[in-house]
């Protein structure tokens, strides 16, 4: 690879892009003033409305006090600083409704006497929380009943203390700075994850699948530079523009946020707060940026990389966005750690600019998250490399969408294809998302839960199409015997993988709370379903879907490596449970190796039964020992060694590499 070459084609991009003053102004100037006028703007606007409906008297209508009593009332009610209006209503609820009053107190005939005689009396307030006309309302009206009330206390010869017997004074030991931050982080480090998005979506979709449908690749396909090169100078192109717009537009959030909570005690009362930002924590926000542009913009090339056209690239957008934003939402969830999604891609990100904001990080969770998403960074690129290498990818038919795959066969094979299996999986997940939580309410719930989730969609789906579609069936879910040598080595492997797991969880904080109803959900299967048929059913099920049908569909016209990972990241995002997306992306990987090593999924199902049953099984027992880190790591590495010389000798069970076509 040669530097100059990647030089020149990053700034050939660079110069097609800043010569788009349309997309520039739209991606990088309009957002940086828009915003501030749209917040603040806004903000003046809702502040001054409130300011006059308060301002505006408010009509209150009293019922069930007549005479001298209503007239009391009347007068406590009209006397307060706050206006408000005393109006007679022959039907205040229908009143109420139609707005021609904004509330109606409801009081007992004999409310007076009964406060005379040192009893308590009793006052219904009405009011319709929908309109801000009658919220005014309830807030003046109560302010005058509770003053009203303090002062008969005084009258009955009761003290403040006896009023108030417990003063509490509250000592907030936060700073204005991180009242500020908490007030005001969650929503910056979410608007910092969707213009890196958003920043990188649209350049790399104009420089790759633009540049397709303008007819320009084959010309820079032609030129000395090789294939690595021109990825990497596109790369870094998108990279520059994401890095710009998404410090553009936070500088620029960043501002209209810190002079907008600066004004919301003014407005609605509460601490001073403020949102400043200091040199050191601003500059690791910027490098918590890069890598973060980094793997957006590695994604979306290669999003576009394999759109045939700028407008199919623009639909891949809404997809990216799905995956995306409950990632970066986990910022908005009260009480989220950084310790317990340090290792989710985005989701770590979004918490270290809350935590950094808030002062609060450490430097070995900046370096975790740092790593982290560099290294999914890194992996994002090398995938884009390869496939730009592909010419089928770069120049593929420009009729239908890959989804269309699910429906219909497009030529003869053997094996499910790439895009089928993407469209199974989304009609998996589709499935168990929603389907589930309707059967846990029938009677038997949790029992008819699992066998339809296990049977009818996890085992049924892929069975179903295999035969729809006339595939073969022992190639499609690697069904070949394996080498004798597989069993052993498959037990030994499952408990190394299962020991490092246990390790990397101690270290990774899960916050237990947030497993509570899936660990519900376990103790209720196991009460109905049984401890054996758990044990068992899950790991057979499984393993067709993910090591059979999708890895074979992945296999197909991809490399091993990539096939491992793609199918591990789905089981890991099947499972849902967010804070172990990595430990479980483990197991899916050694799982995936086993496959693709022996040739068979029997050892992969056999694995998968065995952790099973050790968690199940010795589930108090076992405990996480860092000691056993490094036998475990020696142990899964000789597993791996014994398995490669089965490969290389060819196992009975091992499957050729399935065919291009």
């Amino acid at each position: 690879m040669t530097p100059r070459n990647v030089r020149l084609v990053y700034l050939k991009e660079m110069r097609d892009t800043l010569r788009d003053r349309r997309t520039l102004f739209i991606s990088v100037v309009l957002p940086i003033f828009l915003y501030p006028l749209l917040m603040i703007g806004l903000s003046q606007f809702m502040a001054a409305g409130a300011g006059r409906i308060w301002d505006q008297p408010q009509r209150v209508a009293l019922v069930g006090v007549t005479g001298e009593v209503a007239g009391r009332m009347a007068a406590r009610l009209t006397a307060s600083e706050d206006k408000l209006e005393v109006v007679v209503s022959e039907d205040p609820a229908a009143d109420l409704k139609a707005e021609r009053i904004h509330a109606w107190l409801e009081l007992d005939p004999d409310f007076e006497s009964t406060l005379a005689e040192g009893a308590q009396g009793a006052v219904r307030l009405h009011f319709d929380s929908s309109k801000d006309h009658s919220q005014a309302a309830d807030k003046k009206v109560r302010a005058v009943l509770e003053a009203w009330g303090e002062q008969v206390l005084r009258d009955r010869g009761l003290s403040e203390a006896d009023i108030q017997p417990v003063k509490v004074e509250r000592d907030d030991a936060a700073t204005t700075s991180q009242r500020g931050a908490k007030t005001a982080g969650p929503m910056l480090a979410l608007l910092l994850v969707i213009m890196a998005a958003t920043g990188a979506f649209y350049p790399a979709v104009d420089i790759m699948a633009g540049e397709k449908e303008r007819g320009t690749m084959e010309t820079l396909l032609v030129c000395p530079a090789t294939r690595t090169e021109i990825v990497l100078g596109k790369y870094l192109t998108v990279l520059t523009m994401t890095v710009v717009t998404a410090l553009l537009n936070f500088g620029s959030m960043a501002l209209t946020f810190a002079h907008m909570v600066h004004l919301m005690p003014k407005v609605g009362g509460g601490s001073p707060m403020a949102l400043d930002i200091s040199l050191t924590v601003g500059v690791i926000i910027v490098l918590t940026l890069l890598p973060l542009a980094g793997l957006f913009s590695a994604v979306s090339l290669a999003l576009s990389t394999f759109a045939r056209s700028y407008k199919e690239g623009q639909h891949y957008l809404t997809p990216l966005f799905l995956a995306v934003m409950p990632l970066a939402m986990v910022a908005m969830i009260p009480g989220t750690r950084l310790d317990t999604f340090a290792l989710v891609p985005v989701a770590g990100v979004v918490l270290l600019v809350r935590d950094l904001l808030l002062e609060t990080a450490t430097v070995s969770q900046v370096l975790t998250v740092l790593g982290v998403t560099g290294g999914l960074a890194g992996l994002a690129i090398w995938m884009t490399v390869k496939m730009f290498n592909r010419e089928d990818v770069l120049f593929r038919d420009p009729g239908g969408t890959d989804f269309s795959l699910l429906m219909r066969a497009r030529g003869k094979g053997e094996v499910p294809r790439a895009g089928q299996a993407m469209g199974m999986f989304i009609l998996f997940m589709t499935l168990v998302y929603f389907v589930p939580p309707m059967l846990m309410k029938l009677d038997g719930g949790p029992a008819i839960m699992f066998f339809v989730q296990f049977f009818g969609f996890i085992l049924g789906l892929p069975l179903l199409f295999v035969l729809l579609y006339k595939l073969n069936l022992r190639k499609s879910l690697s069904l070949a015997m394996p080498a004798p040598g597989a069993w052993p080595a498959a037990i030994a492997g499952a408990w190394a993988v299962l020991a490092i797991v246990m390790v990397m969880s101690s270290f990774m904080e899960i916050d237990e709370e947030s497993l509570q109803p899936l660990q519900k959900t376990m103790e209720q299967l196991v009460a109905v379903v049984g401890l054996p048929l758990l044990i068992v059913i899950p790991p057979i099920c499984e393993e067709v879907f993910f090591r059979g049908f999708l890895l074979s569909a992945f296999r197909r016209k991809r490399s091993a490596i990539g096939a491992v990972v793609v199918v591990s990241a789905l089981f890991a995002v099947s499972h849902l449970v967010p804070a172990k997306f990595l430990t479980t992306g483990l197991i899916g990987v050694w799982l995936a190796y086993l496959v693709v090593a022996t040739g068979s999924l029997y050892p992969a199902i056999l694995a998968h039964l065995v952790s099973n049953a050790t968690l199940f099984l010795g589930s108090e027992d076992l405990q996480p020992n860092t000691w056993a880190l490094l036998p475990a790591i020696l142990v899964l590495g000789g597993v791996v060694y014994f398995l490669e010389k089965l490969r290389r000798n060819g196992p009975p069970g091992k499957e050729p590499e399935p065919a291009e076509g």
